[in-house]
C-alpha cells in the first residue's frame, strides 16, 4: 500500500531550500528563468510564480534537455521521470507521487492559466539540482536551475545583461545566449530503453486528423498499425490505400458487440478499397472472443487502456506505462482532436528513450 510522507519527513528533506524562500523579496512583473546558463523564452509558459513565499514553475520547463528529464503532461497531470525516479503531479486531488507510490502531503501543483504549476525546490531538491532565485540583474530578477558545472551565479548574470535586456524590450523570441561556459557542461546521460519493444496502434479514420498522423509517423520514422471499420474506409478510402502505401499496417475494427459480423464488413471494404486483406483485429466494444473462431489475430479488446480525449487514460499513463514495460509495450491511440498531440508526446518519448518501434505483424508478440 502506497505511504504517506510526514510533513516532518520532508521538512528535513527541503529546509535547506525553505530557508532561501523565507528571505526571498517579492516578484517583479517579470522573472527570468535560466537553465544552466540558457535564458528561457520570456512568455507564459516559462514564467514563474509566487504563491506563498514559495517559487511555482510550469512543470514543462523541467523538460529542458539539459536536465535529462522524461515530461509528458495531460490537463490534468503532469509527470517527471528521470534516472529510475518519478513524480507524478495531479491537480485533479492536489496530489504528488513519485515511483514508489508515496504521496507527499504537503507540496501538491497548482493550476494557473491553463498551466499546471510545481514547487520549484521540491523538484530541484527531489531529482538532484541545484537552484538560485538572484535578483542583483540589473534587468530582473532571475530563477535558475542548475545541473553540473555551470557558470557562477554572478558571472552569469554579469553576462547576460545584454541578452536580458534585449528579451525585456522586444517581450519576443529569443535572441542568441550568452558565450557559453569555458568549463565544459556535462552531457546528461541519455535515457535508454532499446530493449523494448513499442507497437503503435490508431483506432478510427477522420480526414482531417488521420493526415496529420501520418505526417507526424513520417517525421519520426515510426510506423503504426491503423484499425478500421468499414465505415472508416468507405468515407475515405484514399486515406486507406495512403496509410499502406507509407508502410503501415491495416487491422480491422468491431466497435459493437456483433464483432464477427463487423469484422467481416471491415475485412470486404479492405479488399474492396485497396486489394488487400488483413488477419489483425481489434474490438472497442466486445470482448474479441470471436477472433479465433473467424480465423483473425486478436491485438486487442475493449479491456485495454486507449488514449482517448474522453477517456481518463491520457499520455501521462502511456508513458507511466512504456517506461515500466519490461520487453514490449501496446500504445492504442482514438482519432480524435487529443490525437495529434497524443501522438507527438509518445513519439517524443521513444525518440528520447531509444524505444525500439516495431510494425504490427500476424506474427507479433503484442504487450
Amino acid at each position: 500500500m502506497a505511504k504517506r510522507i510526514t510533513a516532518a519527513a520532508l521538512a528535513l528533506l527541503l529546509c535547506a531550500s525553505l530557508l532561501l524562500f523565507a528571505l526571498a523579496p517579492n516578484a517583479e512583473a517579470v522573472t527570468f528563468t535560466v537553465v544552466n546558463n540558457e535564458i528561457l523564452d520570456l512568455a507564459s509558459d516559462t514564467q514563474p510564480a509566487f504563491i506563498d513565499g514559495r517559487i511555482f514553475l510550469p512543470g514543462s520547463v523541467f523538460g529542458h534537455s539539459a536536465l535529462g528529464v522524461i515530461m509528458a503532461q495531460s490537463l490534468q497531470q503532469i509527470f517527471l521521470y528521470k534516472d529510475g525516479k518519478s513524480l507524478t503531479f495531479s491537480v485533479a486531488d492536489e496530489t504528488v507521487k513519485d515511483q514508489d507510490g508515496n504521496y507527499y502531503n504537503n507540496i501538491k501543483p497548482v493550476y494557473l492559466n491553463g498551466r499546471i504549476y510545481v514547487p520549484l525546490d521540491f523538484v530541484c531538491v527531489y531529482f538532484g539540482f541545484t537552484f538560485s532565485y538572484i535578483t542583483s540583474s540589473s534587468v530582473a530578477p532571475i530563477v535558475r536551475i542548475k545541473y553540473g558545472e555551470v557558470l557562477s551565479d554572478s558571472i552569469f548574470t554579469n553576462a547576460a545583461t545584454t541578452a536580458m535586456q534585449s528579451r525585456l524590450s522586444k517581450y519576443e523570441e529569443s535572441i542568441a545566449p550568452p558565450s557559453p561556459s569555458p568549463t565544459p557542461t556535462p552531457t546528461p546521460t541519455p535515457m535508454y530503453y532499446g530493449d523494448v519493444s513499442i507497437f503503435l496502434a490508431v483506432t478510427g479514420l477522420d480526414a482531417e486528423i488521420t493526415p496529420e498522423l501520418l505526417t507526424l509517423l513520417e517525421s519520426y520514422e515510426a510506423r503504426a498499425c491503423f484499425f478500421m471499420t468499414d465505415e472508416d474506409m468507405d468515407a475515405s478510402p484514399d486515406l486507406v490505400r495512403r496509410i499502406l502505401g507509407q508502410g503501415h499496417t491495416v487491422g480491422l475494427l468491431a466497435r459493437g458487440e456483433d464483432e464477427a459480423a463487423e469484422w467481416r464488413a471491415a475485412s470486404a471494404a479492405l479488399l474492396r478499397h485497396a486489394v488487400t486483406r488483413s488477419v489483425l483485429a481489434a474490438s472497442m466494444g466486445g470482448d474479441g472472443a470471436a477472433a479465433e473462431k473467424a480465423g483473425l489475430r486478436l491485438c486487442f479488446a475493449s479491456d485495454r487502456d486507449v488514449v482517448s480525449e474522453e477517456s481518463g487514460y491520457g499520455v501521462v499513463e502511456a508513458t507511466e506505462r512504456m517506461l515500466a514495460a519490461d520487453d514490449r509495450e501496446t500504445v492504442i491511440i482514438e482519432t480524435d482532436a487529443a490525437a495529434p498531440a497524443a501522438l507527438e508526446g509518445v513519439l517524443n518519448l521513444i525518440k528520447l528513450g531509444s524505444f525500439d518501434v516495431r510494425v504490427m505483424l500476424e506474427t507479433s508478440e503484442l504487450g
